[in-house]
This record gives C-alpha cells, structure tokens and sequence, in this order.
C-alpha cells in the first residue's frame, strides 16, 4: 500500500482495526505477560491492519508505550460488516484495557457490546451518531477523532460537481451497508443541494450490479455523484461504471480518484496518529473518555482526475486546478 494512501486510510478509517497479531508483528505479547492490552476491530485486511499499527507505533512509543508494555488483540473483519458484532463481543470478552476502532457500523458494535470499556474511535459525527453529548464532553465511554461539520463537507463536494459540470440538475448520492449518510444528516445535505439548485437523492446499494443499475439510470439525465467506500464494490468497478456512463463523480476517498473517479473532497488529519496516541494515553494512565473532548479534524483536501475529465467530456476549470492538492492524469 503507499505511503499517502496508507494515510488517508488513516485520516477516515476506511478500515480500522486488527485480528490478533504474531509475535514477529510490532507489538506482540513479550515473554512476560504485558502490561496494557489494546482490542482492535479494524474493517479491511490483516495486511492493512499491521499498516496501521506500525504508523501508530512511534507516536505511543514516545509517549512511553513501548512494545513490552503494551500489546493488540486484533480483530479485522476483511471488508465483511456482519462480522462486527461478533468480533466486538469478542473482544469485549478479552477484557481489554481500550477499544480502537472507526466509523459508525464498528463503533456501535462496540458500544452495543460495551458501556465501560474506553472506546477511541474515528467518526464523521459522534454527536449526530449518537455517541457523544458533545464535542467537548462526550460523556460516555467514546471519544477519539472527530470530522466537522460533515454536510458542510458535502456542500462543498456539490460545489465543486457543480463547477466541474455545470449542466448537472441533481446528484444521486449511491451508499453500500454501513456507509450512508444517517438519518440525520439526509435533511442537512437535501437542504444543501438544494441551496445550488440541485436535487438530491439517496439510494442504498447491494452489490455491483445494484452499481451497473444506478449508474446506467444517471447517464444523460444530468446527475452527479457523490459515493461513500463500501465493500460491494471496489473503486476501479466503481470509477469505470461511471467513465462508461459519462457521470461525473466525487467521493470521499483519494483512493477513488487513483482508480479513475472524477473527483475526491475531504477533512483528514494530517497528525492523526500523533492525536490518536495522545487519547490512548491519556486513558492508559487513568483519564475517563466521557470527559476527552474528541480531536477536530478540519484540514480539507481535493484531488482530481484529468483523465477521467477528458474521457467523460469536462475540463476542469483553471481555478480547479489551482485548488487542487492532488492532479493526476
């Protein structure tokens, strides 16, 4: 996996937790039993799982966490969301020190197996989530990395569809199990599209063909798309059904954009792992995570595609092109 790519998985915890790991792994359990153990639900592979923990590693490593004081259960569910329940309790089980973990589905697998293990997590909204009283006190046993103002960002993605094709009328936004916008956020991000003319639809996807389908009912009828990671297709599926249907697209995962979709937008943390290491040791050394205000992640990032512009008939504007931290093609 690259380097960047490794990093943003990071900054969205497009996966984010383990399965237990070897003794040759970065931190396995020492001869003697260790001192703090760690439980990891983490949503891709084993491989992407050992990524991660080895970007975490000097950051803990500085704080005093070094690998004979500290060990991961690792549970990664490979891309398969019914397994996060299961894989939660199972940890729970363990009784582990901390939980770790990202996004919606695997949090509240974790809380629904827990209300007192700690629980360090990433979210695009742990208010509207329902995991936290506030930004500021969470109040109960979940805090961790926070994205801001989630339908402010998709206002911006809608803008930036909107420049790059001025002719779109609507944006459909397509979302696979686990990976939609919630319920609170459908009106916020309706009114929005609404605010730049636009209609907005939201449609639940199963599976690649549900993709083909949706796709083919976009093409000429002047829609965009905005798309979420999902396991029930991947990115180069994704970006060719829309480069074959003429659809501009955006998404929230550079990983799209390296696959052939038009455009990505989104918040990350460009110190992420150092915020992380910071929160975990708090709570090692005795902080309540009901009272952690989580970490704000406000820097934002567009790249484009200008392959896949030309190979679907748009140029992107000069100004595009000078706002974008990423060009490729």
């Amino acid at each position: 996996m690259k380097a960047k790519r490794r990093a943003l998985l990071v900054a969205l915890f497009g996966a984010v937790l383990p399965g237990a790991l070897s003794a040759p792994a970065l931190y396995a359990a020492a001869a003697s039993t260790p001192q703090r153990r760690i439980g990891l639900l983490f949503g891709g592979s084993r491989q992407d799982a050992a990524d991660w923990i080895r970007e975490l590693a000097e950051p803990l490593r500085k704080l005093g966490w070094t690998r004979d004081r500290l060990a991961f259960e690792i549970r990664a569910t490979d891309d398969d969301s019914s397994r996060n329940d299961a894989m939660a309790a199972e940890l729970v089980r363990l009784r582990v020190d901390l939980l770790m973990t990202g996004g919606t589905p695997r949090t509240r697998a974790l809380q629904q197996a827990t209300r007192t293990i700690p629980i360090v997590t990433t979210l695009a909204d742990p208010v509207a989530s329902g995991f936290a009283r506030s930004i500021a006190a969470p109040g109960g046993n979940v805090t961790g990395i926070a994205y801001a103002a989630p339908a402010e960002v998709y206002e911006k993605q809608m803008q930036f569809l909107k420049r790059v094709a001025p002719s779109i009328r609507r944006v459909a936004h397509f979302f696979a199990r686990g990976y939609g916008v919630s319920q609170d956020l459908s009106a916020p991000v309706a009114a929005a599209a609404a605010r730049l003319g636009l209609a907005y639809e939201s449609r639940p996807i199963a599976g690649l063909d549900d993709f083909a389908r949706g796709f083919g009912a976009l093409r000429g009828d002047g829609a965009g798309f905005l798309g979420n990671f999902g396991p029930e297709a991947t990115p180069a599926e994704i970006a060719s059904l829309a480069i074959k249907n003429r659809v501009p697209t955006m998404f929230n995962d550079a990983g799209f954009v390296e696959a052939g979709g038009l455009m990505a937008y989104f918040v990350y943390l460009p110190d992420q792992m150092e915020r992380t290491a910071s929160i975990v040791d708090r709570i090692l050394r005795g902080a309540t995570p009901a009272r952690i205000p989580f970490e704000m992640a406000t820097k934002s990032m567009l790249e484009i595609n200008r392959a896949t512009a030309r190979a679907i008939g748009l140029r992107f504007p000069e100004d595009i092109l000078v706002q974008a931290d990423r060009v490729i093609g």
